[in-house]
């Protein structure tokens, strides 16, 4: 079991060498605290949520987005809506 975590957490670092590595490198997005419909997605549970509406309302992470070098989205960061 313990070479099972081995094998996943080499695998973690050898991604993440190269997404810093990358020019321009990957970034993980996980700093916008309120709700963007360009870099969020709503968890299924919220999806009904997903209009303007909800614009500005704070949100918690789930899994981060991944951002270029420029800044555009490569994969929205998935985050549920405070209460």
């Amino acid at each position: 079991m313990l070479g099972d975590l081995d094998d996943y957490l080499n695998a973690c670092i050898k991604l993440t060498w190269r997404m810093v590595t990358q020019v321009p490198p990957l970034r993980l997005e996980y700093h916008t605290f309120t709700y963007k419909k360009e870099c969020h997605k709503l968890v299924e549970s919220q999806d009904e949520a997903g209009d303007d509406r909800y614009q500005d309302h704070k949100v918690y992470y789930l899994w981060p987005g991944l951002k270029d070098g420029g800044g555009r989205t490569i994969f929205k960061g998935e985050v549920a809506l405070e209460k």
